[in-house]
């Protein structure tokens, strides 16, 4: 577990390693404001496992299970025109054992992140391509009971719909969107009063 304060130019890229053990789950947070950036995973023998790209105000978040031991890289790149330094928090979770539910869940984070990329070509293709992915996370948290990451997914795959201008489809994500957070709500409160009596 570690926290890392770091400043980052407009187009430059900074470059973090982490060694990890096989069985392990790897999860990071980026913690960016507004700032645009493209995060790319490697393992140890150079594949590329993950690629996230956002342009939005949002946290990264990024999960993947460690089927090979050794040093994996996290490259952070700006993706901002002008040319100002920015900062930035990048927060690694301690390494905990991989279970079924945490590889579902980063299996559901890396269709996010997929989406993501394929939403930043601005294609109607790639953006297609984008619902699925997203719809292919949610129906994972759904599964998992993550039911505010659900929702997140279902509205991103809302949003992506409305960039296609096809807006019944869009507002019955919306609405699905709105439900999930509504229970997830409801789950909540069961769990608050519960836990005083």
């Amino acid at each position: 577990g570690a926290l890392i304060r770091g400043e980052i130019r407009a187009g430059a890229k900074t470059v973090f390693a982490v060694s990890a053990d096989v069985g392990t789950l790897l999860r990071f947070s980026i913690d960016k404001g507004d700032l645009a950036v493209t995060t790319n995973v490697y393992g140890p023998t150079n594949t590329n496992l993950a690629e996230h790209v956002s342009e939005d105000f949002e946290t990264v978040d990024l999960a993947m299970p460690v089927d090979v031991s050794g040093s994996y890289r996290i490259e952070i790149q700006s993706r901002e025109k002008e040319d100002a330094t920015r900062s930035y928090e990048l927060k690694v979770d301690p390494l905990t054992p991989i279970t079924d539910e945490s590889r579902k869940d980063s299996e559901a984070r890396q269709s996010m992140a997929a989406a993501g990329v394929l939403r930043a070509t601005w294609k109607e293709a790639s953006l297609r391509q984008a619902i699925e992915e997203y719809d292919k996370a949610a129906v994972s948290w759904t599964s998992l009971r993550n039911l505010s990451s659900a929702s997140q997914a279902t509205l991103k795959s809302g949003d992506v719909y409305f960039l296609l201008s096809e807006y019944e489809q869009a507002l019955s994500r919306y609405q699905s969107a709105a439900a999930l957070a509504a229970s997830d709500a409801r789950r909540r409160r069961r769990r608050t009063s519960g836990s005083h009596h």
